[in-house]
C-alpha cells in the first residue's frame, strides 16, 4: 500500500476591519541611554553594550580612503581602525570607552552623513550565553510575526502608521510574518523599534535586525583516508600528533557495509558556502539549489573558507582514489550560504536560510556549524516548522554545533528541536584545553541540552580551490560528521521521522572515556544514560544503522509546492504545482495525485503513469478562490 503524505500550507484571505490606537509616532532615543535588551520567548533578553565601538551600515560599498575621509572629523575614531572591504557594514573600534551620551552623539552625526544608511551602538552576548567574541550591530530592519487574527490589510495599516515598509513576506506558521524596513533617518535602533511593536501587543514576536560576527564554530589551526581517525581510529593515525585511542571513532568502516547514502538524501550546509567544483565533491552537489541568503542571490561559493570543509566531511566522494571520503559519500549536499567573505551574517539571512532549506531546498538534514549569537525568534519558528512540515511531515533533522568556548551550549544548539553536537578528542575525552590533542586554547561546549559528541579535532576535510586540510577543528567539524551519520540513517530508511533519527543516534552512542553516565539527560524517555560532558556518548554510525530496519518498499510522497503565488486574489485562477517523489525501493505505476482545499478534493485526480524507485515527477492543479477566508491547501498521493 502506498504511503500517503503531502505538504500542507495555509493561505490566508481575511476580511479587513478598521482599528485604532496603534499608530503613535516613533520618537527619538534618550541621548543618555542605550537600549540593550529585546524580547525573546516573552522575556527581556539582555545584551552587553560594547562602549568602545560603534556600528555603521553604508548605503553602498566605498573604498578605505573614502571611508577615512568620511569619518576623519570624529576624533574618537583611531587611525588604525579595522576596515572590512567588500561590505557596507563596518564595526569601528574607538580610541577608548565612552559614556552613552558621547556614543549617541557620534552615532547621530554619522546617521546624518549622506553615505550612511544607519549607525548604532555595538553589543555582545553576556557571559555563559554564547560566543563572547561575537559583535552585534543593529540593521535597519526588524522581523515581525503578527497575531493570528491580523489580516494583511490590518498589517499594512499598522505599519503605515509606524512609517515602516514590508521588505519580504516570510513563510512561517503562527501568523503573518514579515521582514520590515524601519524608517530612514530615525534616531532609534532596530532594537527600540522591535521592542515598541512587541509592547503594543500586536505580534507574537519582534526580532531586531542584527549583523553578527564570529558565529562560525571553527577553531583555526596554523590521498588521506588512512588519516581520517573519525572513520577508523587505529590509535596511531591522528594527523600531526599521531596519538589516539584505538576504536575511538564513528564506526564508519562497518557502517558503509550497510549503506553509503543515496542520491535522494539531500543535506543542506548552512554556512559560508561550498566549493561546488571541487573534484572530490562536485558530483554530489545538488546544482540549482545553492543559494546565497546573505546577498539574496543564487550561488553559494565559499569565499570565507569554512563551509567548503563542512560539505566535504559530509559528502566527499568515496572510493575514487583521491582525497578523502565523506561520512555519507553517496548522499547529496547543497549550500545555504548565510555568511559573507568576512564570516559575518544578519538576522534576515539566518531566518531566510532556515525557511529556505525547507521550502526551496527540500532537504532531509540541515548541517549548521555555527551559533553563539543572540537568539532569533523567527529562526526558532522556522526550525520548528522544519520539524513539522519538512520532508512531507516527517521533519528535517537539524544538527547544530554547541560551540567552542569550553562552557555552556550556544544558541541555536540549545533548542529542543535540534541535535546538539559537542566534540570528542582522539582519546575518548571531551575536547577540552587538557585533552590529548595538544590544543590547549579551546574546548567544546557542554552541559544542559547536549545530545552527543563527535570527532572535532585534526579532521581531514576539503577546502575551497580543490585542496584539503588535515586540521579542520572545532564543533564545526563534529556537526557535519553527525549530519553525515544522520544521512546514512535516512538513506537506509527514509520513512523515519526527525525525532526517530535523533533518538537512534543518541540511543546507540558509545559510552566512552572515564565518565559517569548516570543522568537521564535531555531526552528523559530515551531509556539511556547521559553525562554532562559527553551527552549520550560518541556518535556511532554502525550501531545506529543496526537499529534501523530495512527501507520501505512502497513510499511515494508529495514534496513541496514548486509554484506558489506570493499573494492571492479572489476570482483569479492559480496553478499550484508540486513534486511527487518515489522514495521507496519499488517502482510505482499509475500513482494517483489529488488536490485538497480545506480537506475537500477539488478538481480531477492526476495520475502519474510511471515512477521508478528514486524518481520524481510533478503535477499541477488549477484553483480559483471565490470567497475571502482561510484555506488549507494540500496535494497528496494515494487515497488521502
Amino acid at each position: 500500500m502506498k504511503k500517503i503524505s503531502g505538504l500542507v500550507l495555509l493561505i490566508i484571505f481575511a476580511v479587513s476591519s478598521s482599528f485604532i490606537g496603534w499608530n503613535a509616532p516613533v520618537t527619538g532615543s534618550n541621548a543618555s541611554s542605550v537600549t540593550n535588551y529585546y524580547y525573546y520567548q516573552g522575556q527581556k533578553y539582555y545584551l552587553e553594550h560594547k562602549t568602545d565601538m560603534i556600528f555603521v551600515k553604508l548605503k553602498s560599498e566605498i573604498s578605505r580612503t573614502e571611508f577615512e575621509n568620511m569619518i576623519s572629523s570624529y576624533g574618537t575614531i583611531p587611525a588604525d581602525y579595522s576596515f572590512e572591504k567588500n561590505d557596507v557594514r563596518q564595526f569601528i573600534k574607538l580610541t577608548g570607552a565612552l559614556d552613552n551620551t558621547s556614543i549617541n552623539t557620534i552615532i547621530s552625526a554619522l546617521r546624518s552623513n549622506n553615505s550612511v544608511l544607519t549607525a548604532s551602538p555595538v553589543f555582545g552576548v553576556k557571559e555563559g550565553l554564547g560566543n563572547r567574541n561575537t559583535l552585534i550591530g543593529c540593521e535597519d530592519n526588524i522581523i515581525l510575526q503578527f497575531k493570528p487574527n491580523f489580516s494583511r490589510q490590518q498589517v499594512d495599516q499598522y505599519l503605515t502608521g509606524k512609517n515602516m515598509t514590508i521588505l519580504q513576506q516570510l513563510e512561517l506558521t503562527g501568523g503573518l510574518s514579515y521582514l520590515v524596513q524601519i524608517p530612514t533617518g530615525t534616531s532609534k535602533t532596530s532594537i527600540e523599534y522591535a521592542n515598541e511593536v512587541y509592547e503594543n501587543g500586536v505580534v507574537n514576536y519582534a526580532d531586531p535586525g542584527f549583523f553578527y560576527t564570529n558565529l562560525l564554530q571553527l577553531v583555526p589551526n596554523d590521498q588521506f583516508f588512512p588519516m581520517q581517525w573519525s572513520a577508523i581510529n587505529t590509535g596511531t593515525n591522528i594527523p600531526v600528533t599521531g596519538t589516539g585511542t584505538a576504536n575511538n571513532d564513528m564506526g564508519l568502516d562497518s557502517a558503509w557495509n550497510q549503506t553509503t547514502g543515496i542520491q535522494q538524501c539531500r543535506i543542506s550546509v548552512v554556512d559560508s558556502g561550498m566549493d561546488t567544483t571541487h573534484p572530490d565533491l562536485s558530483a554530489n552537489v545538488v546544482n540549482g539549489y545553492n543559494f546565497n541568503y546573505y546577498a539574496n542571490t543564487y550561488g553559494g561559493i565559499d569565499d570565507f573558507g569554512h563551509g567548503a570543509s563542512c560539505a566535504g566531511i559530509i559528502a566527499a566522494l568515496g572510493n575514487n582514489t583521491i582525497g578523502i571520503s565523506g561520512v555519507a559519500p553517496n548522499a547529496k549536499v547543497f549550500s545555504a550560504k548565510i555568511f559573507n567573505s568576512g564570516g559575518s551574517t544578519t538576522t534576515a539571512a539566518i531566518t531566510n536560510a532556515m525557511i529556505g532549506v525547507r521550502t526551496f531546498g527540500n532537504c532531509w538534514i540541515s548541517s549548521n556549524s555555527w551559533g553563539g549569537g543572540s537568539p532569533v525568534s523567527a529562526a526558532d519558528n522556522a526550525i520548528l516548522d522544519g520539524t513539522t512540515l519538512g520532508r512531507n511531515g516527517k521533519g528535517i533533522v537539524w544538527v547544530f554545533a554547541t560551540g567552542n568556548g569550553n562552557g555552556a551550549l550556544s544558541w541555536p544548539s540549545t533548542l529542543t528541536t535540534v541535535i546538539s553536537v559537542g566534540g570528542v578528542s582522539p582519546c575518548n575525552q571531551r575536547k577540552s584545553p587538557s585533552s590529548c590533542d595538544n590544543e590547549n586554547w579551546w574546548g567544546a561546549n557542554y552541559g544542559t541540552g547536549l545530545d552527543i559528541v563527535a570527532p572535532c579535532v585534526k579532521i581531514y576535510a576539503t577546502v575551497q580551490g580543490g585542496g584539503y586540510t588535515n586540521s579542520f577543528n572545532g564543533t564545526s567539524s563534529a556537526t557535519p560528521n553527525t549530519s553525515g551519520v544522520a544521512g546514512l540513517l535516512l538513506s537506509k530508511d527514509s520513512s523515519q521521522t526527525w525525532d526517530t533519527v535523533r533518538a537512534r543516534i543518541n540511543r546507540t552512542a558509545q559510552k566512552r572515556g572515564s565518565y559517569s553516565y548516570t543522568s537521564a539527560g535531555p531526552l528523559a524517555n530515551l531509556g539511556n544514560t547521559w553525562n554532562n560532558e559527553m551527552g549520550y556518548g560518541i556518535v556511532n554510525a554502525n550501531l545506529a544503522l543496526l537499529a534501523v530496519g530495512p527501507p520501505p518498499a512502497n513510499d511515494v510522497a508529495a514534496g513541496p509546492f514548486l509554484s506558489f503565488p506570493g499573494s492571492f486574489t479572489v476570482n483569479t485562477a492559480y496553478n499550484i504545482r508540486s513534486r511527487i517523489s518515489n522514495i521507496g525501493t519499488n517502482a510505482q505505476t499509475n500513482v494517483p495525485c489529488r488536490f485538497f482545499v480545506n480537506g475537500t478534493i477539488v478538481g480531477s485526480t492526476v495520475t502519474i503513469p510511471s515512477l521508478p524507485a528514486g524518481g520524481n515527477d510533478s503535477v499541477t492543479f488549477s484553483w480559483t478562490p471565490t470567497v475571502v477566508g482561510n484555506y488549507t491547501l494540500k496535494i497528496a498521493t494515494g487515497l488521502a
